[in-house]
């Protein structure tokens, strides 16, 4: 965007508490793409809601009308976080403006399922899966009992040695039997609702289709097992073993190749020393965006901030920087120290000695050494902060910055958040202030222009009444550095912030949306 926008929308109004998911499904069922919601049908309306993802099987043979429904619907795609990217899935996100919560669509063109971090079992029963669906909340949803089935094998291929050990002491040392054999109480509920919607002998016939890809005696044992409450640890590791074993033709690499990868992935997660900075969370594949935020007093900022990034959170890796003055490094902390100290020291000579003494003169002289000191302090620690955050936005994840410097951006004569040197001396300084000058801007000319500059604006009453201890002048002064950065700064986007939080935080989103 090469000019200034400012933004004028109302709180968004939406017929249904998730609109566009609702538009997204009625196209995908008018489109005739073969789709099914294959897991977790319990949870639709969870998903639905955004609240948690929604996992669609998607025939491969419609990847590209799938793909432009999509697009149609500003469902942009994401790249999965380490650990979690397996072959046949792509993950998506869509924005609700009506909610304001964002929807994650967990897209399998084909059946990959397993143990977490691995996933190492593919079941070529897609076909299955997608004949004979029907709706529900108007996803399209497989029979219950071809659910039911996947949904065993699921829970048995993710069922760990520890469970079973836990359960098997449980029962030995405290004598108590829990008949779930050490599930969790998730996993319980699900299967039992599953298997109220079918019957065992739909089951069974089911899993005579499928005798050749999943053993038909595991399933139903472990069925009849959980109906009469009698499951142990110790049955369920036999069943998984039993599982296993017939799924070998089925596995994408060796027991031994993904037990390692296993172990490796779960220790990088967990470990606590020299643990490096690792995404958790869902990337853009093209890079992140970078987006900063600037404000009058009482415009609310800080608030805003913490918003957007507890919404997209969610599912994206986000990152804060506060690129105001910050004093969290040691050599920022030790400047304004000593600075504050050659203070005390110039005014106690002042008195002592006199204005026009040596002393004083040499106690003002190390005064400005000290505040010059701190002001390039203040620039080294903004351009550290600007340069790891763009290592992160190199990395797909998004920054949002609290304040950033903007030479346009102007208060008493000097960039807010900017250089200092050169203007507080003004003109009159000494070689070793002009050599020091020189780099601080140099420091701050690495700091690049972010990919969106988003302004929230006040009236000066507004902020009076909403911050009533600052002082009136300092307001106006910011109130119009803002509206001089509207005329010069390219791609700014103004928010009227003197709208109740929701609303400002609303327009916000549709903003930030728009940008990834």
């Amino acid at each position: 965007m090469n000019e200034t926008t400012i933004v004028e929308k109302p709180l968004a109004e939406s017929a249904s508490l998730a609109e566009i998911p609702a538009r997204l499904f009625a196209a995908l069922n008018q489109s005739g793409v073969r789709y099914c919601n294959w897991k977790s049908r319990i949870r639709i309306p969870d998903g639905l809601e955004g609240r948690t993802d929604l996992d669609l099987l998607v025939d491969p043979r419609d990847i590209t009308a799938f793909q432009e429904i999509l697009s149609a619907h500003e469902v942009k795609q994401f790249r999965a976080a380490p650990g979690k990217a397996y072959p046949g899935i792509e993950n998506y996100l869509g924005f609700d403006p009506g909610t304001g919560r964002l929807f994650h669509l967990h897209v399998h063109y084909q059946l990959v399922l397993g143990e977490q971090y691995v996933k190492n079992y593919h079941l070529p029963i897609e076909q299955d899966f997608l004949n004979n669906t029907t709706l529900q909340c108007n996803v399209k949803i497989p029979r219950p009992e071809v659910e039911l089935i996947v949904f065993v094998v699921r829970s048995l291929l993710k069922y760990r040695d520890r469970d079973g050990i836990k359960e098997i002491a449980r029962s030995i040392l405290k004598r108590q039997k829990t008949g779930t054999g050490g599930f969790p109480a998730g996993v319980i509920r699900e299967a039992r609702w599953l298997l109220d919607l079918t019957s065992l002998q739909q089951v069974r016939d089911q899993l005579q289709q499928w005798q050749d890809v999943i053993p038909a005696d595991v399933v139903i044992e472990l069925l009849q097992s959980l109906k009469n409450k009698t499951l142990t640890g110790s049955q369920i590791l036999r069943l998984r073993k039993l599982l296993r074993n017939a799924l070998l033709s089925h596995q994408r690499e060796s027991r031994e190749r993904v037990t390692l990868r296993y172990f490796r992935e779960d220790w990088r997660r967990k470990r606590k020393i020299f643990k490096p900075r690792i995404q958790k969370k869902m990337t853009r594949p093209q890079g992140g965006v970078r987006i900063a935020f600037i404000g009058t007093d009482g415009a609310g900022k800080s608030t805003v901030i913490q918003q957007i990034q507890k919404w997209l959170s969610w599912r994206m890796s986000v990152r804060t920087y506060y690129m105001g003055k910050s004093r969290s490094l040691l050599a920022t902390q030790f400047a304004k120290r000593v600075t504050s100290l050659s203070r005390s020291v110039f005014s106690g000579c002042s008195r002592l000695f006199g204005k026009g003494s040596l002393i004083t003169h040499l106690a003002r002289w190390n005064q400005r050494f000290w505040e010059n000191i701190s002001f390039l302090a203040e620039g080294w620690e903004r351009n550290q902060q600007f340069q790891q955050s763009m290592l992160e936005s190199e990395a797909g994840c998004i920054v949002l910055y609290d304040r950033y410097p903007l030479k346009d951006v102007r208060m008493f004569d000097r960039p807010v958040d900017g250089p200092r040197i050169a203007t507080e001396w003004n003109g009159r300084a000494s070689g070793l202030e002009r050599r020091l000058a020189r780099i601080e801007e140099d420091l701050y000319q690495q700091i690049t222009i972010p990919d969106r500059i988003i302004a929230l604006r006040v009236h000066p009453e507004t902020s009076r009444v909403r911050k009533p201890d600052h002082d009136y002048e300092t307001i106006l002064q910011k109130a119009g550095a803002i509206d001089q950065a509207i005329l010069t700064v390219p791609g700014l986007m103004v928010i009227q912030a003197d709208a109740p939080i929701e609303q400002v935080v609303q327009q916000v989103k549709s903003i930030i949306w728009d940008c990834l």
